[in-house]
């Protein structure tokens, strides 16, 4: 199996099943400003038309694998450009945003890696 299609599996598991476990959501929020404004390239994308419950209010959205230009992949969605201006071999740029809030004040905020081009088309 190609490794970027290992990736976009992982990715739709991560989605279907782990998103909304608090633990796993804290763990991973404490790593992730490590990469923060690191630079990648567009590998493969989907834009993502019936979403989760959680992230209805985002659709439609885009969802990409990056290869990441000091080595590894990361995925994410894809922000301020549209979905039609997104092309494989795109520079993007890793920052950290808001992925998902709760409904009562008490849930918790996701923090998760969102990508925006380096150069806005």
């Amino acid at each position: 199996m190609s490794e970027v299609r290992e990736e976009l599996l992982w990715l739709l598991f991560l989605v279907r099943f782990n998103m909304n476990n608090p633990i796993r959501n804290w763990r991973r929020q404490k790593k992730i400003h490590q990469f923060r404004n690191r630079i990648g390239t567009v590998e493969t994308w989907t834009e993502i038309i019936a979403p989760p419950a959680q992230f209805a209010g985002e659709a439609p959205y885009v969802v990409a694998l990056v290869r990441m230009d000091d080595g590894g992949f990361q995925y994410g969605m894809i922000t301020d450009i549209n979905s039609e201006d997104i092309v494989k071999g795109m520079k993007v740029r890793a920052t950290v945003r808001v992925v998902s809030t709760g409904a009562a004040a008490e849930d918790i905020i996701t923090y998760g890696l969102k990508f925006v081009p380096v150069d806005p088309v």
